[in-house]
């Protein structure tokens, strides 16, 4: 059942078209967290930027955030190909199927079906997150931990004020799953892979027991802390268009409307 279930949830994914779903997902962004646009929108104005421009960077933004959604299927296939490695630990392998149970549950943080490839964003997040802290590994096309942060704090813009706590949470269970899991028996692990496997509408997030030591784990910026960050600088080559923010991530457009990779 989870197999056929990602496969549907990555063909999905897989169609999701740029240039169609892009202006959804930002109209969508704009609804669950108009304090982020509102303040973008002024801090853009106070520096003397054209309406034109503006709009232009939302779309980046939304393209950006959207082009980390589409690769979900390319990190899917790395946790699948370590779950079928032999050698892969059972307790990593029981975390790497929970966390693809996660994926295809189509009620978590976020529905699956909200417009725009929106569904997918807690899920880009979660995956992204499954992927270094349970195995190592960071994402494809990215070359460092501190490039990984900066794109885990853009994705951040699109989770609703009210989610983020729980998006934090989910993260910090993650890690702490892992703990509780290394402690089974394999037995116990290799039941739980099955059940997970048969129906994964039964994963959930495990949270930590108060005080638990958890160690360093990756923190989201906080609504506050989102509104405050956005008030960069826009440079224009041709039609082609770069913002770099203040806090060192870079969203570039080219001239055909194609986003292109967030870098350093």
């Amino acid at each position: 059942m989870l197999y056929e279930l990602l496969d549907q949830v990555v063909s999905h994914i897989d169609a999701l078209d740029f240039k169609k779903e892009a202006p959804v997902l930002l109209k969508e962004l704009k609804r669950v967290s108009p304090g982020y646009w509102k303040s973008l929108r002024n801090n853009m104005k106070q520096k003397g930027t054209k309406e034109e421009a503006i709009e232009i960077v939302e779309q980046a933004i939304a393209a950006g955030i959207l082009s980390k959604i589409k690769e979900i299927p390319e990190i899917v296939k790395t946790m699948v190909s370590i779950i079928n490695d032999e050698r892969t630990n059972p307790a990593l392998r029981c975390a790497l199927v929970g966390s693809l149970a996660l994926l295809v549950k189509p009620r978590d943080l976020i529905p699956d079906d909200a417009p725009g490839g929106y569904g997918f964003l807690d899920d880009a997040i979660l995956l992204r997150s499954a992927l270094i802290k349970y195995v190592n590994l960071l994402p494809p096309g990215v070359s460092s931990l501190e490039e990984e942060m900066r794109i885990l704090k853009i994705l951040s813009i699109g989770v609703p004020p009210r989610v983020l706590p729980a998006m934090q949470t989910a993260i910090i269970g993650m890690q702490y799953g892992v703990m509780l899991l290394s402690q089974l028996p394999p037995f116990l692990l290799d039941t739980t892979i099955q059940m997970l496997v048969q129906n994964p509408m039964l994963a959930e997030i495990q949270a930590p027991a108060s005080g638990a030591q958890l160690g360093d784990t990756f923190k989201l910026p906080s609504e506050g802390q989102l509104t405050q960050t956005m008030a960069g600088t826009i440079y224009t080559e041709g039609d082609n268009i770069s913002m770099n923010f203040p806090n060192g991530e870079s969203i570039f457009m080219s001239e055909s409307g194609d986003i292109l990779p967030i870098t350093d």
